[in-house]
């Protein structure tokens, strides 16, 4: 399933996350993104999701520029970091259900519930 080939993609992400200074508060906010994606088909209120992922990233903004002004565009670096992250989730999900239908893995989880509930 390509999974030394993720480590190397997770090493580079991390590698770039500590030159960040990637704190709590970076991944909070980080979470927040990545979850209020308005590009996930089937949404109930697009607008609603749309407008808390622009607030989030406001305040990812706001939070780096106050906190961390000798870095030079830490948001823009974050930003750019959130496909990578995408990426990575998605072949760890992917990994996840595989072993999950080969029953290497629990069954009766909330985390396997979701990964079905998206694969319908």
């Amino acid at each position: 399933m390509g999974v030394p080939s993720v480590a190397d993609q997770l090493h580079s992400v991390t590698t770039r996350l500590s030159e960040l200074k990637f704190d709590h508060i970076d991944y909070i906010c980080l979470k927040f993104l990545l979850l209020l994606n308005p590009d996930v088909r089937g949404l109930g209120n697009f607008k609603l999701v749309q407008e808390a992922h622009e607030q989030a990233q406001q305040a990812v903004l706001e939070y780096t520029i106050n906190c961390y002004p000798q870095i030079n565009d830490k948001f823009g670096q974050l930003m750019a970091l959130v496909p990578d992250l995408r990426a990575l989730t998605l072949r760890g999900e992917e990994f996840l259900y595989y072993k999950h239908m080969g029953g290497s893995a629990p069954t009766q989880t909330l985390l396997m519930e979701m990964l079905h509930a998206k694969k319908k």
